[in-house]
């Protein structure tokens, strides 16, 4: 529900995939590395939907993921960025 209004901020989902142990870059827009790792992780999580985009069902699984297993990681995922523009891009 958290994502069906407004969808995440690509910056948002890469700072969600690194606290969940994936190894990418936490600043930028949807690149080569980003799909790389968004491919593993649809293909694990979401394997009905590999779309290789920061989508709002990849999003959705992917917080809920954090809320179950780390919820600190998820708390300090709400603080502000420390990317110079992360609010530019948001997901499809």
């Amino acid at each position: 529900q958290r994502f069906q209004i407004e969808p995440p901020v690509v910056t948002t989902v890469r700072r969600a995939l690194k606290a969940y142990g994936y190894p990418v870059e936490t600043c930028g827009d949807i690149d080569d590395e980003l799909r790389v790792v968004l491919r593993a992780f649809q293909m694990h999580f979401v394997p009905d939907a590999i779309t290789l985009e920061p989508d709002v069902e990849t999003a959705a699984r992917l917080f809920a993921l954090l809320e179950k297993y780390d919820t600190d990681a998820l708390r300090a995922l709400e603080g502000a960025s420390d990317c110079p523009d992360a609010e530019a891009t948001q997901a499809p």
